[in-house]
């Protein structure tokens, strides 16, 4: 197939066309197969959201600073291997069309560096061409964002005891919140069971908060008394107590104690991997009062009382190949937090059994008490370094991540402490080596949601802007028909599905086997590319009615 070329890129006629489309680097292995019969001719590569620019192993080796990122997308089929169209649809922007149309698709161009994955590799023909782009930081900018996090398991309580949720759930609404849910709202959070029993609600404001920690939520005894699981339901609320959008978490596991240590050749659903999102918090006494939560604020680590902060534990120094791999003890790894590039210096793991470091078997669990020692020390940076006891310390001896200076101090609200390297309390003939509590740290998996919209029209949202559109897997390309196969779920009947400012697609909707999601055949345009700079990337999207535009996570690279 040829490559039809176009110089222009403004609104008024960008017509084009195109071969190719896919979404996800994982989708139809069976494709892998096929020859590259033409190696000067454009290809289609996915990039989902999970997936940023490769980097290899030794550059993490020679600066701390980054971390390995994910394998780059694949080349899915060569262009040459589909037949030419010969009723080619091309995509264009009429002047007479549905204003609603007209202005999500301005809205669109005005957003489209940001409604790209951020991190892209690419250089997008399209967004080149737009005058003043927003940022993020822009009044214009109408791009809101919801994300929720929590601990992916979570301890039950017995008779008249409270455990709450550990780390608690943080919910974090950012961007221009005033266009969707108004200047003033709260956010209620409940825990239910499977068999539907409801804990008492939890209220937070955020007039003047983008971030909260709900810290008093527990699972009561009667809500897990014969439960396995529970979801936290999160509701949006306006100020006029009108719900603006309901959400539930997918079930998290009621459990009684963490899982004892597992043998090398046991994995289980408590196992965590490298690549896992975690939390870390230090108790001194197992007393709640006496929690500090890792944290990241001004470019180090630290910690709070309050707020906690999500970090990926990775394998130090493994290949890509490793990745999703079980963490077994004794392992090197390196602590990174995405949203600030931070990362640890590399340290060992080790778990803690009984105030005693145990020998290093089995693979690192949920709700596992740990120590992370540092390593020899050497010329390599060290962001861990500025917090050590005193200066001139010696590193030869075992040193370790501790919270000594943090649990010493009394104070309310949320201020950060530094996280130290502290040796151990004692080492005997036989090299067993004792440690404090203020050296040990519970290790616990988190779950992460994250969904992006705007409001195209400005106008006053008075419907709930749930359920969110989802692609629940990884969407297929269908040659014959130059069409996109998506199982979705929240697709309501009137959303519309568009790539880019190209939209609205028509599509197929057919029922599954369960009731909140849908197959979604679309049909694809074809667009043209610059061949001065090929490069063209378009978001997955999805709008209402009401003039809401979602975001679906997902960008489409034509090269």
């Amino acid at each position: 197939m040829g490559l039809h070329s176009s110089t222009r890129y403004d609104r008024a006629s960008p017509e084009s066309s195109m071969q190719l489309f896919s979404l996800y680097a994982a989708v139809n292995s069976a494709l892998s197969s096929l020859e590259r019969k033409d190696r000067q001719t454009n290809a289609i590569q996915a990039f989902p959201e999970s997936v940023s620019e490769a980097s290899t192993d030794s550059e993490l080796q020679r600066q701390q600073q980054q971390v390995p990122q994910s394998v780059p997308p694949a080349v899915l089929f060569s262009p040459s291997s589909i037949p030419e169209n010969p009723k080619k649809r091309k995509a264009s922007f009429s002047n007479h069309q549905d204003p609603l149309i007209a202005q999500i698709r301005e809205t669109i161009f005005d957003h489209l560096n940001l409604l790209l994955k951020k991190g892209s590799a690419t250089s997008n023909a399209l967004c080149n061409r737009i005058r003043d782009p927003l940022n993020q930081y822009n009044q214009a900018n109408k791009l809101v964002t919801i994300s929720y996090q929590h601990a992916s398991v979570a301890q039950k309580s017995y008779g008249a005891e409270k455990r709450y949720l550990c780390p608690p759930p943080l919910i974090s609404i950012t961007g221009n919140t005033g266009s969707i849910l108004g200047h003033s709202f709260s956010v209620q959070l409940a825990i239910t069971n499977e068999q539907g029993q409801h804990s008492n609600q939890v209220s937070e404001n955020f007039a003047e908060r983008q971030s909260v920690a709900f810290r008093s939520l527990h699972i009561s005894s009667s809500i897990a008394a014969k439960a396995k699981s529970f979801n936290l339901n999160i509701d949006v609320i306006s100020s006029s107590d009108d719900v603006l959008a309901q959400m539930v978490t997918k079930p998290i596991n009621i459990i009684s104690k963490p899982s004892k240590k597992g043998s090398k050749n046991r994995v289980s659903n408590s196992t965590l991997m490298s690549g896992a999102i975690i939390s870390l918090y230090n108790r001194i006494n197992s007393q709640t009062v006496r929690t500090k939560y890792m944290s990241v604020a001004n470019g180090r680590f630290c910690l709070r009382n309050e707020s906690w902060t999500p970090l990926q534990i990775r394998v130090y120094g493994a290949s890509e190949s490793s990745f999703h791999q079980p963490i077994m003890y004794g392992s090197q790894v390196v602590l990174y937090n995405e949203r600030s590039g931070i990362v640890s210096d590399p340290l060992y793991i080790h778990r803690v059994d009984k105030d005693q470091i145990a020998p290093d078997d089995g693979y690192l669990g949920q709700m596992h008490r740990i120590v992370l020692r540092r390593g020899q020390c050497n010329n390599e940076p060290n962001v861990l370094k500025p917090y050590a006891n005193q200066q001139g310390m010696d590193f030869v001896q075992p040193l370790f991540l501790g919270a000594t200076t943090a649990q010493e101090k009394s104070t309310t609200g949320d201020m950060d402490f530094p996280v130290e390297l502290e040796p151990a309390t004692s080492i005997d003939e036989s090299g067993s080596i004792r440690v404090s509590d203020a050296v040990c740290w519970t290790v616990i998996g988190i779950s992460h949601y994250e969904f992006s919209m705007m409001n195209a029209l400005n106008a006053r949202i008075t419907q709930p802007i749930t359920p969110f559109p989802v692609v629940e897997t990884s969407p297929k390309y269908i040659g014959e028909t130059h069409s996109l196969e998506l199982l979705v779920s929240g697709c309501t009947p009137k959303t519309q599905v568009w790539l880019g400012p190209y939209g609205p697609l028509a599509y197929t909707r057919q029922e599954t086997e369960k009731a909140d999601e849908n197959l979604l055949i679309v049909s694809l345009p074809y667009i043209e590319v610059n061949t001065t700079n090929p490069w063209t990337t378009l978001p997955l999207l999805f709008t209402r009615p009401n003039g809401l535009i979602y975001v679906g996570k997902c960008d489409v690279v034509v090269r």
